[in-house]
């Protein structure tokens, strides 16, 4: 359950999306409002804990750490009006090694399309100003977007959704939320790419067992120097993914230990979680320093 944020951006479909999907499961939606407050929504449905034998495990013994040397760079458009959604994919495709740009509605899209020449769209169909499916028959008209491969990135649950995807000229179609691997592959097939692979040797042993909850995490974020910790801080109000990873290699540096515990954080876009946490050390700090004064 949760409260409704004012002024957050949508198309207006989640709401009965999840009322559908509740009802599925043999659930109810129920819903109270509260004038200048906001909204309560929460459900109830019941379930049943699965065995473990009973769960499909996928384990993937290759992980995609970047592109062949042996073919061209190629460049992959975005185009989704919702920031954080831009940022997960940006930050999936470039460390890759993909050349990005990006484009919040369909007008910017066909716009970046006619200058840049991407080899591949990733299209979310639901924006303002222009939608997807607009933008993507706008370029599919032109004599370069025949040969443009355009994926339709959609959160709609309903089957009819990827034939309507189909029928505005999308050349694939990958349900949100996506897997990283889920999506390179589906890039992978229709620019015929070259992978460069890491094979994966079971679980991480390298793993911080320690969180930024522990003393010796606050330890050892109050021993960073202040230009440090200010530059995480700042990235972390700005939002920036690429400050924020800058910041965390420049921690890496001073206590490896500890970037490593904030990288989950950091991966996950967790950043509100992780502001939070270094806020609530530096209020520790600051009252051991009033009580020793």
């Amino acid at each position: 359950m949760g409260k409704q944020r004012a002024g957050s951006e949508g198309t207006g479909l989640g709401l009965p999306i999840t009322r559908h999907d509740i009802q599925m499961l043999g659930g109810q939606l129920e819903v109270t409002s509260q004038l200048g407050e906001g909204s309560l929504f929460k459900f109830f449905i019941s379930v049943l804990l699965a065995k473990a034998d009973d769960i499909e495990k996928q384990i993937n013994s290759h992980r995609i750490v970047g592109l062949s040397p042996k073919q061209p760079v190629p460049r992959i458009l975005i185009v989704e009006d919702i920031r954080e959604n831009r940022l997960l994919l940006r930050k999936m495709l470039l460390k890759v090694g993909f050349e990005i740009q990006e484009a919040v509605d369909g007008q910017e899209a066909i716009t970046a399309f006619e200058q840049w020449h991407p080899a591949l769209i990733c299209m979310d169909m639901r924006m303002p100003v222009m939608d997807g499916y607009e933008a993507t028959k706008r370029i599919k008209t032109s004599t370069a977007g025949k040969e443009t491969v355009i994926m339709a990135l959609t959160a709609s649950i309903f089957k009819e959704e990827k034939a309507k995807v189909m029928a505005a000229g999308c050349d694939d179609f990958l349900r949100k939320p996506y897997r990283e691997d889920e999506l390179l592959a589906m890039i992978g097939k229709h620019l015929n790419i070259e992978y460069l692979y890491e094979e994966i040797k079971g679980e991480k042993t390298d793993s911080v067992e320690m969180t930024l909850d522990d003393k010796s995490m606050l330890t050892a974020w109050l021993a960073l120097s202040d230009d440090v910790k200010n530059e995480l801080n700042q990235a972390l109000k700005e939002l920036d993914i690429d400050l924020v990873d800058s910041a965390i290699k420049h921690i890496a540096e001073q206590n490896t230990d500890l970037a490593k515990a904030m990288q989950p954080y950091v991966d996950g876009f967790q950043y509100e979680q992780l502001a939070n946490l270094l806020t609530d050390k530096n209020d520790d700090e600051q009252q051991r320093t009033n009580r020793t004064n």
